[in-house]
């Protein structure tokens, strides 16, 4: 049976190859793509600093096209190379702490100090996020990519929060999860790290953290984590509540 999130990401991936397909003839590479994801950006984060959030919203959804169709283009130029990878990587933490500052002189501007700190919390896991996915894949030799809150994930929280005027819940929902999936993956690593004999001899098994561990902790280990897979309904279901939560806040 296919999932909502299947059918949408499925229309969404021909609508980004077309569009990937026709820059592809207008000359540009996926660094310019990249480059340019980023200054818009900028535009996006001074409308956060100054409060025209919905406005902000708009232009990260422009912005952030641009990281999809980096990659798409050089999917379809035949131009995926290493050091593309790590340049869009690294554009993409500049980015994320841009849009993040943006928030913090927001906050200062109104003197609301408990927000300041949380924007600072968001932005520390979201950078962890990504370098304990990097830094675990130089000491274990498959990806560490387990966790729920990714960078796509963090985006659209950010967007949807900012489209409905309700930033203060994307802060909330962030300042958790972010700091959940380093935990996710720390833990991933550690059991991974665990068996050094699968590592020397090549055969390396996949690590199940809930291994050895009752159905109940499994279970609850799982809901704390968000610890599903993209494109499953369990995963269509979390999203669907955190979005319901960003369009008709709590407070």
């Amino acid at each position: 049976m296919t999932t909502l999130g299947e059918r949408i990401g499925s229309f969404l991936s021909e609508k980004r190859d077309r569009l990937a397909n026709l820059l592809l003839k207008k000359k540009l590479t996926p660094n310019m793509l990249t480059l340019m994801g980023l200054t818009i950006n900028l535009f996006a984060a001074i409308g956060l600093a100054i409060g025209f959030h919905r406005t902000a919203g708009v232009v990260m959804i422009f912005a952030n096209s641009f990281d999809v169709l980096d990659g798409a283009l050089a999917r379809v130029s035949n131009k995926i190379t290493r050091f593309g990878d790590f340049f869009d990587s690294t554009i993409d933490r500049y980015s994320d702490l841009t849009l993040y500052s943006g928030l913090i002189v927001f906050y200062f501007l109104k003197q609301d100090i408990i927000y300041i700190i949380l924007v600072c919390i968001v932005s520390i896991g979201s950078v962890s996020t990504s370098y304990v996915r990097a830094k675990g894949q130089n000491v274990i030799p498959i990806k560490c990519d387990v966790g729920f809150m990714e960078r796509p994930e963090r985006i659209v929280t950010l967007i949807i929060a900012a489209l409905f005027n309700h930033i203060h819940i994307a802060i909330w929902i962030l300042a958790i999860l972010t700091h959940l999936t380093v935990i996710h993956r720390i833990l991933y690593v550690k059991k991974a790290l665990e068996n050094p004999a699968h590592l020397e001899s090549g055969e390396f098994k996949v690590p199940n953290i809930y291994e050895g561990k009752s159905s109940f902790k499994t279970s609850l280990m799982k809901i704390l984590f968000l610890d599903y897979e993209r494109m499953t309904w369990q995963y269509d279901l979390i999203c669907g509540i955190i979005i319901f939560i960003l369009i008709f806040p709590p407070f």
